[in-house]
């Protein structure tokens, strides 16, 4: 006789929310088709479903080890994936136990949102007419992020969250305030902005405010809007405060004081600041000579292999000017039915906020992509499953050295952060690595072979993106002065590049494409 028993959740069935119930077990007999079961906020009961919650507690006993969560909850974290907490989980389950404030402060990559927004979820869900939330985060970026996981932490329960920042429309924004919501995910901006005006705002029945990236909001650019949420905020009174970040100071106690913390207890996940995982590389060469080392480290990479990589570089300019190259060299010819790189984009400030989340989105969801990026997505951001992190540039100190390569090697995977380091630029990179408890003279060379042909491939993309900057800048010249001078005909004699020049050229880099393969390469 046979007999049903519970089947596991695959992870990728999970991903997409789909329920394995149970299967039949006995050689003499077929198996039936295994009946799945789509979830959503509309169809609930599923939570419900004794089989179900068997399968879900099978594989969460790690979970109900460290505090009794819900089984909407259990539900949630179980089709996100996160099938064991993390150490700071684990700490931010126990700081419930207190009514005191809290300051996580764990490695990059470690699970830090999941457990602000437990703390969160526990605390609002048993009243969810009559009590609040805020999470504070010093980017959009990371706002949207956040956001995200939260939306997908309490989607089986009753609780409501909403997105508030600067970017997107003000009008829109007072609409979803104007409807029932539980936790606000905002920029200090923008909240700042909304909180003289809106009713839904002041009449906040506060008992979390969550400062994500907390050493960020005592800089320049966000005090004046911070001590302005903090006076309105903490009239409440009895608001329990939670500080994370990666690089809360060791000395604490002056952070406290600035953010009004009431006998804080420090949840810490003690001896690291970066991931067990993360190999650290370096590459010397000339400064000249960086951009096509770049080149040829990210052709060494995704040769063959299906990686995601990110660029730091310190400026807009560069980032712009990178970008445009590789697209050049990525996005045509051989080298893009070879390698096959699926998405090349770039964020930095200058960009509108919905062309970030975009851009930002584009590349979570790439196989094998290029991000190029200033220090806008150094810090907090999740990015799945990155392989490699390239800073092109020194960072502006140890604790960016920290956020920047921490954007891989995040949950438990391997990845590997590559320094160009210039002899301009050495002293720099020994004193940052030195602070993070690196030698740099210890650091893993890396080495690349010299291959003449990719010199000039590169040379001729160079040649390339030069004459389109500078036919495009004619263009948009010529435009300009048209439209305020309609009756003058205009010379441009002096910036224009002849048509036929930019198309030998082009054909010329299109001919070095085909050929890649055949070089060495």
């Amino acid at each position: 006789m046979g007999m049903w028993r519970p089947v596991e959740l695959a992870n990728d069935s999970a991903s997409e929310g789909l329920v394995l119930f149970e299967e039949f077990c006995h050689d003499e007999y077929p198996k039936p088709k295994i009946k799945k079961v789509k979830i959503s906020r509309r169809n609930p009961v599923n939570v419900e479903d004794e089989v179900y919650l068997n399968a879900v507690q099978s594989k969460m006993g790690s979970w109900s080890a460290c505090y009794q969560l819900s089984n909407e909850l259990l539900s949630s974290l179980y089709v996100m994936g996160h099938f064991v907490p993390t150490e700071i989980q684990k700490l931010a389950l126990k700081a419930l136990e207190t009514d005191s404030d809290i300051i996580y402060s764990a490695e990059t990559g470690s699970g830090k949102t999941i457990a602000y927004a437990l703390n969160l979820a526990i605390k609002l869900v048993d009243n969810v007419s009559n009590k609040h939330g805020i999470v504070l985060v010093p980017t959009r970026e990371l706002a949207v992020q956040v956001y995200k996981v939260i939306k997908s932490l309490i989607k089986y329960t009753k609780l409501r969250v909403v997105c508030i920042v600067g970017g997107f429309s003000v009008d829109k924004q007072k609409r979803l305030l104007s409807s029932p919501f539980n936790i606000i995910v905002a920029t200090p901006g923008r909240l700042a902005d909304m909180m003289g005006t809106e009713e839904s705002i002041k009449n906040l029945k506060l008992q979390i405010l969550v400062f994500d990236e907390a050493d960020r909001f005592v800089d320049n650019t966000n005090m004046k809007d911070f001590e302005k949420i903090l006076k309105i905020l903490l009239k409440a009174g009895n608001v329990t405060k939670i500080l994370c970040s990666a690089t809360i100071p060791s000395e604490y106690s002056k952070i406290s004081k600035l953010f009004k913390l009431k006998n804080p207890i420090l949840c810490k996940v003690e001896g690291k600041i970066l991931p067990d995982k993360l190999v650290f590389r370096k590459i010397n060469m000339k400064y000249s000579d960086k951009e096509f080392t770049l080149f040829h480290v990210i052709l060494t990479y995704l040769m063959g292999n299906n990686m995601k990589i990110i660029v730091f570089m310190k400026t807009i300019s560069h980032v712009k000017r990178l970008y445009s190259i590789f697209k050049l060299l990525f996005q045509q010819g051989k080298l893009k039915t070879s390698f096959g790189t699926d998405t090349i984009t770039s964020i930095h400030s200058k960009l509108q906020q919905r062309s970030r989340i975009k851009n930002l989105d584009n590349f979570e969801q790439s196989k094998k992509g290029i991000l190029f990026a200033t220090d806008v997505a150094a810090r907090g951001i999740d990015l799945p499953f990155v392989d490699i992190v390239i800073q092109f540039h020194p960072p502006a100190n140890a604790e960016l050295l920290i956020h920047k390569s921490g954007r891989t090697a995040r949950a438990g995977r391997c990845g590997t952060c590559i320094s160009l380091i210039s002899e301009e630029d050495m002293m720099e990179w020994e004193r940052f690595f030195s602070k993070i408890g690196k030698r740099l003279s210890q650091i893993e060379l890396f080495t690349l072979k010299k291959i003449d042909f990719l010199v000039d491939l590169w040379r001729q993309a160079l040649i390339v993106d030069q004459l389109e900057h500078k036919e495009s800048k004619r263009a948009r010249s010529s435009l300009s002065k048209l439209a305020a001078k309609a009756d003058m005909i205009v010379s441009d004699e002096d910036d224009e590049v002849e048509p036929s020049s930019l198309s030998r050229e082009r054909k010329k880099l299109l001919r070095m494409l085909s050929v890649v393969g055949n070089n060495g390469v």
